[in-house]
C-alpha cells in the first residue's frame, strides 16, 4: 500500500509509507521536483511565444486600422491574422499563469509531506 489517507476536516492527511518494493514515497517526490525544472523552462517560452504573438497581432492591427483610415484601403486578411494573434497570445499568456498555480500547488503539496513525513518520524 502506498500510503494511507484520512480525512481531518477538508484537508487530507497522507501518512507516508514504503511501497511493496521498499521504496519509500520520499525517492519518488524527488523524482517529481526534477520534473518541475523542466516544466518551468516550457512555461518561459509559453510566456515568450504568448508575448510575440501579442505584440506582433497588436502592430500588425495598428497597420491595418492606419491603412483603412489614411489610404481607405482595407485588408481583411491582415485584419484576421492580426486578430488570431492577439487571441493568441492572449490565451498563451493565460495559459502560462494557469500553469504557474498549478506548479506552486505542486510544490506546497510536496512540501507538506516531506514535513508530515518528517514529522512522523
Amino acid at each position: 500500500m502506498y500510503g494511507d489517507i484520512s480525512v481531518v476536516g477538508r484537508v487530507k492527511r497522507l501518512d507516508i509509507k514504503e511501497n511493496k518494493n521498499g521504496e519509500s514515497m520520499g525517492k519518488r517526490m524527488e523524482w517529481g521536483n526534477k520534473g518541475l525544472e523542466v516544466i518551468k523552462t516550457r512555461h518561459r517560452l509559453i510566456i515568450g511565444t504568448g508575448l510575440l504573438s501579442t505584440l506582433v497581432g497588436i502592430m500588425m492591427a495598428v497597420f491595418v486600422g492606419y491603412d483603412w483610415f489614411v489610404n481607405h484601403t482595407g485588408h481583411e486578411v491582415l485584419a484576421i491574422v492580426s486578430a488570431f494573434g492577439i487571441l493568441l497570445g492572449v490565451q498563451m499568456l493565460i495559459l502560462s499563469s494557469l500553469s504557474s498555480m498549478l506548479i506552486s500547488l505542486h510544490q506546497e503539496q510536496i512540501h507538506y509531506m516531506e514535513t508530515q513525513s518528517k514529522k512522523s518520524k
